[in-house]
């Protein structure tokens, strides 16, 4: 299932019945946030106890540099043409 930002289709878990490119986008970002929101304690305290790094927030994590292979075929879901080379459908 897609994760990676696109205003072709919206997040699977945020998919009402809307066909618009900005509510799309805007879907992987209000679920990233929401996760984050989640999740961020949990995360930031292994940070600090097991590696002894500082705390991080959404502003420090790169989602766009981080490499994504889905294993799926382009068959199934075409690869968006918003998605950049960090992004790769391997079939």
């Amino acid at each position: 299932m897609p994760w990676t930002k696109t205003t072709e289709f919206p997040h699977a878990f945020l998919s009402p019945p809307v066909e618009s490119p900005t509510f799309n986008s805007a879907s992987y970002v209000l679920f990233s946030n929401v996760m984050w929101t989640a999740t961020s304690g949990q995360i930031n305290k292994w940070r600090r106890n097991a590696l002894k790094l500082p705390n991080t927030d959404m502003g420090h994590l790169a989602q766009s540099k981080i490499v994504t292979i889905y294993n799926f075929s382009q068959a199934v879901v075409p690869k968006p043409l918003d998605w950049g080379d960090t992004t790769t459908i391997s079939g």
